[in-house]
């Protein structure tokens, strides 16, 4: 029962952040602006949206593939893609987009990928992702933020308390992937207290299961591969992925006539949006990426076309992953069982 609550309430909280949005509309007046701006609105600009968030899944199906290449692991590239968007779909019905990586360790393992291969590979996926927007963070903080501060309460210190959680989140994976000593002993710790609780033969076995897959975790994560070069081109295909992501805005905003918009704000605006609602602890960032957005990407949008952006870039960039992830998810789930 209470499973099945929490199932409902994933797929209720991205429905009732829709309601919310078209029911702010109506009470604003704002429903014939929106239809206004819809039937103005390059419809060749709309379709390249779409093509920069599939580029965005391109890219990270590639990074996948590559990581798991080094790792002497060998799937095919359609599927490294169809785990890509189940991770997508995942990282849209949890909190804080938690559940893409255990979704996507699950089905590396059903591809003979070992758990502590598929783990390390994913974590290292993380942490140049994490890197990489970090990167981003510092760009718009050191070069954007007079732009930025005139314009939005407390941007600087909102900009520096994302830059500040996305670092210590890479110390502390850096510190689980790197040192083994420390990773081990938090398992025998967690080991001996679920011992005097629960079965202690049970608890034993699987303990030592898991330090198992912890030790080859920790010779994949220690094992460099090509070196420095590893991380250089999984780093670059990391920024392109996040500058295809970072980009939709600034398509939307070209599709309603608006060219004079600047490509370096823009995208930093995107990069600070992705920063703030990273750490919003509700599926998909409810409310809070809207709300975020909204705040932002005023400055650039005039007021009877920043809503229609808004719906516009959160169907792109939100519910069109849910939907095409999904289906991926439902497919495989039919494949295993005919």
């Amino acid at each position: 029962m209470a499973k099945n609550i929490k199932h409902i309430t994933r797929w209720l909280i991205p429905i009732i952040s829709i309601v919310v949005i078209f029911s702010i509309l109506i009470l604003k007046g704002e429903g014939k602006n929106v239809i206004h701006a819809i039937q103005s609105i390059k419809p060749l600009f709309l379709l390249l949206g779409v093509l920069f968030i599939l580029a965005y899944w391109l890219f990270e199906a590639m990074i996948l593939h590559q990581l798991l290449y080094y790792a002497k692991e060998r799937i095919g590239f359609w599927k490294s893609f169809k785990i890509t968007m189940a991770g997508q779909f995942f990282n849209g019905i949890t909190p804080f987009a938690s559940g893409g990586q255990p979704a996507q360790l699950y089905l590396l393992h059903k591809q003979k990928v070992p758990f502590g291969t598929g783990a390390s590979v994913l974590t290292k996926k993380f942490i140049v992702y994490q890197a990489v927007l970090v990167v981003y963070s510092f760009v718009v903080l050191i070069f954007e933020s007079t732009f930025f501060m005139g314009k939005i309460p407390n941007f600087f210190y909102l900009g520096a308390l994302g830059f500040i959680v996305n670092f210590i989140v890479i110390a502390a994976l850096m510190m689980i992937g790197y040192n083994y000593r420390f990773t081990k002993g938090l398992v025998i710790r967690v080991g001996k207290f679920l011992r005097r609780h629960f079965n202690y033969h049970k608890t034993t076995k699987k303990t030592l299961k898991v330090l198992h897959q912890i030790n080859l975790f920790h010779q994949q994560m220690k094992s460099n591969h090509h070196g420095l070069g590893t991380w250089l081109i999984i780093g670059f295909l990391s920024v392109l992925q996040l500058t295809f992501f970072f980009s939709i805005p600034l398509v939307i905003g070209y599709g309603f006539h608006l060219t004079h918009l600047s490509i370096f704000y823009m995208i930093g605006a995107a990069a600070f949006v992705s920063m703030v609602t990273a750490f919003i602890p509700l599926p998909g960032a409810a409310l809070g990426a809207e709300g975020s957005f909204y705040l932002v990407y005023q400055i650039f949008f005039p007021s009877k076309i920043v809503i229609t952006a808004l719906l516009l870039w959160r169907l792109i960039t939100y519910y069109l992953p849910l939907l095409i992830g999904g289906t991926f998810v439902v497919t495989g789930k039919h494949k295993e069982t005919d």
